[in-house]
């Protein structure tokens, strides 16, 4: 429907009642692109309300600061959304060597050991 009214509109040279449909038609993807965020955000991050706030605060404090950048930068960076991502994963899945570090028991005795030699 849109690519018929472009081009009936390039055709008769701009009449102002083909702008108004425009208008309309701009108005109304941005009615769907509001609508489609917020369940996209409801699906992924949780609905808006306090406890999915306070029990998905990491995932909204991501949002928000995805938000706000977007808005000042006016364009999505992707390699926030990449940071983000995996400082989520390790924080809430993080890998064997983060878990259960071997190193700390060598740390602990070498400093006992030491400290008996003062």
């Amino acid at each position: 429907m849109v690519v018929a009214l472009g081009i009936a509109y390039k055709l008769y040279g701009g009449l102002s009642w083909m702008q108004a449909v425009f208008y309309g038609v701009g108005a109304a993807v941005i009615g769907i692109i509001v609508m489609s965020s917020y369940k996209l955000t409801t699906k992924s991050v949780g609905k808006i309300n306090i406890q999915s706030i306070k029990q998905n605060w990491l995932l909204w404090l991501f949002y928000i600061i995805a938000a706000i950048v977007t808005i000042i930068t006016q364009s999505e960076s992707v390699l926030l959304f990449i940071a983000t991502g995996f400082i989520y994963m390790i924080i809430k899945a993080p890998p064997a060597w983060i878990r259960k570090p071997k190193t700390t028991n060598m740390v602990i005795l070498a400093g006992i050991g030491f400290g008996n030699m003062i």
